[in-house]
């Protein structure tokens, strides 16, 4: 399309012409909202998360902890044996 317009004189860059274009275009891309995951703790903060005695945990940080000891079996092993009571 951009060669079309150079054509017809258009000076504008080819990237010019995508970026006017962009909000026009249909399809999937323009309208799904972007959803970004929730970022992965670091080691020490679950490594924190299972020495901590559980009652004093808040609800995020135990469902968290729940969560990654879901994606990880061989870890909820070692969680029960580390676990702090």
């Amino acid at each position: 399309m951009s060669a079309e317009l150079h054509e017809l004189g258009y000076r504008g860059s080819p990237n010019n012409v995508y970026r006017f274009l962009r909000p026009y275009r249909v399809g999937p891309t323009s309208t799904r909202p972007v959803t970004v995951p929730p970022p992965k703790p670091k080691i020490r903060v679950v490594t924190g998360w299972i020495m901590r005695d559980p009652d004093t945990l808040h609800t995020d940080e135990t469902q968290y902890l729940a969560r990654t000891l879901a994606m990880a079996t061989g870890s909820t092993i070692w969680a029960r044996c580390c676990r702090a009571d």
